[in-house]
């Protein structure tokens, strides 16, 4: 089974690549960060992205933000009942409050 660290650094080669778009690879990245166990520090992942990354997952947080969190995530194949929909968004407003450090992105 791929490790939480191999999918993101996986995701960041597509994503530098050109094979994946920076929508897409922000998609994967939250539902990655809100499967995780509650009790994970996000900082050591969120660090393995380059900067553009970082700026594009909190820039799509506070959008959802905007929207009450309300997210209905791109996945191929069966989507998210309404009880996993409730849960992907308490866990985005979590996620939110751990990366919206603005000493996080290095100018």
């Amino acid at each position: 089974m791929e490790t939480v660290t191999a999918k993101i650094e996986k995701l960041v080669g597509q994503f530098s690549g050109g094979l994946a778009t920076e929508a897409e690879v922000v998609n994967e990245l939250l539902l990655t960060f809100a499967n995780l166990d509650e009790e994970q520090d996000l900082s050591p992942l969120f660090d393995l992205l380059p900067n553009k990354l970082k700026e594009a997952v909190l820039r799509r947080l506070n959008d959802l933000e905007s929207k009450e969190f309300q997210w209905r995530p791109f996945v191929i194949g069966e989507g998210f009942n309404e009880a996993e929909l409730e849960r992907l968004n308490k866990k985005l407003r979590i996620i939110q409050r751990a990366l919206v450090n603005p000493d996080r992105i290095k100018r």
